[in-house]
């Protein structure tokens, strides 16, 4: 369990350090337009849709803790990558070179949060099986999915103060600092696989390609099949598509939406901006934080659980809907200090019923997906939200391309995740009468 957290916190400090101000490094130190933001999102989610179902495999076949020490690796190189991109802005005249290259560090970190999807969450579940531990797997994954989301919260204020005192220093940003940690959880993290099994199922991997080729494609095979004999589990992945998609839009412009778009600021984090995004983001995942510590309690309540997920979607969907209203009120009924601060609780609000809602979509997939090959079938859920989200993306960036704003973006994107409600309700009803615990 403690393991389980350091390494999920240690990840995600990694990436919050960056993600905070990811989208106003590409506009204001790569000098990228937004719309080609809006392409790099959706090379994201296309790379980890791409990487998704084969890492899965790999995870159940050469082992939950190969996989995530594969993630680390991958993640410091796409940092990297990252990390060295001003110098060749300032070095080239064309954006497309600079775009080309911020793709291929974008597919590294994409790739290697594949190998980290499904693999971690995987391997907690069965290393509580395996040590015959009374303690509820809902409630495990729900602690995780906290103190993920606290060190991002933590690790993105620190990338906020960061990207505004090195302003004026292109050379020096949060990548090159995130590279030098993911470096060292790639060192700690290869205490998951020394000495361990090749596997961690039962059986040896056979030693000849041919057969662990054979194997791969039997574990596909059968968690396929699994996900199409279940209705209630082919719903239930369904539904968390336009959720996924959702949230990926709104945590990527966020910080856009903050420092550029209501507060109209001319300069980099210029003005009150850097104080103001710090606290949306302490406000967010700290929000997103105690809405996993809340979902703990639902789960060891006796409220049905598919309604208290369409509950909490419907509540994030009109959330955003709001924060999307409020800034462009007819004259702007509140002053503008009060529309920024009024937008950050909004915002905060939507990332708590996020919070709430990510570890039972987890728990509902746990109780659904099969022991043998359960990180494949988990990859085979994350693979459908990043196909889902990566077309959203990809119609994003045109959007924006033709002159729509993120608020178009965020309205449409709403109205998705209402979808999902009755989807749910419909899948854990299957899942009822198919005698799922």
């Amino acid at each position: 369990m403690r393991r389980y957290v350091a390494y999920m916190a240690g990840f995600h400090a990694c990436r919050g350090l960056v993600n905070s101000t990811l989208v106003l490094y590409l506009v204001d130190s790569l000098h990228l337009s937004l719309a080609s933001t809006g392409a790099l999102l959706a090379i994201d989610l296309i790379a980890t849709l791409i990487a998704e179902i084969p890492t899965g495999i790999y995870a159940d076949v050469r082992g939950r803790g190969r996989s995530f020490f594969l993630a680390c690796v991958l993640s410091f190189v796409g940092y990297l990558v990252y990390g060295c991109l001003p110098a060749l802005a300032s070095g080239v005249s064309s954006g497309a070179s600079v775009l080309a290259a911020a793709a291929v560090g974008e597919a590294a970190l994409s790739v290697g949060f594949a190998f980290y999807s499904g693999a971690l969450d995987a391997w907690i579940v069965d290393s509580l099986s395996t040590a015959g531990t009374s303690a509820p797997v809902g409630q495990v994954l729900a602690r995780g999915q906290t103190w993920k989301n606290l060190s991002y919260m933590t690790s993105g204020v620190l990338g906020v103060m960061l990207y505004h005192a090195v302003q004026g220093f292109p050379f020096i940003n949060g990548f090159l600092l995130s590279a030098l940690a993911a470096l060292a959880l790639t060192a700690y993290s290869r205490r998951l696989i020394d000495g361990a099994p090749r596997r961690d199922a039962t059986a040896d991997l056979p030693p000849a390609l041919r057969a662990a080729l054979s194997e791969a494609r039997q574990v596909l095979a059968a968690s396929t099949r699994h996900v199409l004999a279940h209705r209630s589990l082919s719903w239930a992945i369904v539904a968390g598509g336009p959720c996924f998609a959702l949230i990926q839009v709104l945590a990527y412009y966020w910080p856009y939406l903050l420092v550029k778009d209501m507060a109209s600021d001319a300069s980099p984090l210029g003005g009150n901006s850097a104080p103001a995004l710090a606290a949306s983001w302490i406000l967010g995942y700290g929000a997103r934080a105690i809405g996993n510590e809340a979902s703990r309690k639902l789960i060891g309540s006796r409220l049905p659980r598919a309604a208290v997920l369409a509950g909490v979607t419907v509540a994030g969907s009109a959330l955003v809907t709001t924060l999307v209203v409020l800034p462009v009120l007819p004259g702007r009924v509140l002053p503008l200090d009060w529309v920024l601060a009024v937008s950050t609780l909004v915002y905060g609000a939507a990332r708590f019923f996020d919070g709430m809602a990510d570890p039972l979509r987890q728990w509902l997939l746990a109780d659904l997906t099969e022991a043998q090959g359960r990180a494949t079938q988990f990859s085979i859920a994350s693979s459908f939200a990043l196909a889902f989200s990566a077309l959203v993306a990809l119609a994003a960036a045109g959007a924006l391309d033709h002159g729509f704003s993120v608020w178009h973006v965020l309205t449409v994107g709403a109205l998705l995740q209402l979808t999902s409600a009755p989807i749910y309700l419909f899948a854990d009803r299957g899942r009822a009468r198919n005698g799922h615990a």
